[in-house]
């Protein structure tokens, strides 16, 4: 199973514009900025389907989307605000994809991981596609993995 870009940006622009209000396009950029914490989320899925989602994006980003989310204030919004919002994004891109998997794909809670290789460490991951996306000017971006069937957790 491959995922390409066209679904994960539809996917993406549903999410974006119906939760947040607003727009993305496609981005060549890197999820990192110099001078601005980037926060990441990962979701594991289990069922007929194994893997994970992981969603990268920039403070700036992550603020937004506490005020949008939970009418944060989006200058005062505190560190468990901004988690908490990058977790609900996350696990928002999941359900999206859901449809997408075979079988009965179940989500884990998302917890808040340090890097790609955090997100793939959880079960025996690979690479199965990717987007980076523009969102007000700022990088997000958004990776799919699937469990390797012979290092899979069992159950």
């Amino acid at each position: 199973m491959r995922f390409d870009e066209q679904q994960i940006l539809s996917v993406s622009k549903d999410l974006w514009t119906s939760h947040l209000g607003l727009s993305v396009i496609p981005s060549g950029a890197s999820p990192t900025d110099e001078g601005e914490k980037t926060w990441a989320s990962c979701v594991k899925i289990s069922g007929g389907w194994q893997g994970a989602v992981l969603l990268e994006c920039p403070e700036s980003i992550a603020r937004h989307a506490a005020v949008m989310l939970f009418a944060a204030d989006g200058q005062d919004t505190p560190d468990e605000e901004l988690e908490d919002a990058v977790k609900e994004l996350a696990e928002m891109f999941g359900q999206k994809m859901r449809p997408l998997l075979p079988g009965d794909a179940k989500l884990s809670r998302p917890s808040l991981v340090d890097d790609e290789n955090t997100c793939k460490a959880l079960s025996g991951m690979q690479g199965l596609g990717e987007l980076t996306i523009s969102c007000e000017g700022r990088p997000v971006r958004v990776a799919l993995f699937q469990a390797e069937p012979d290092l899979a957790p069992a159950g």
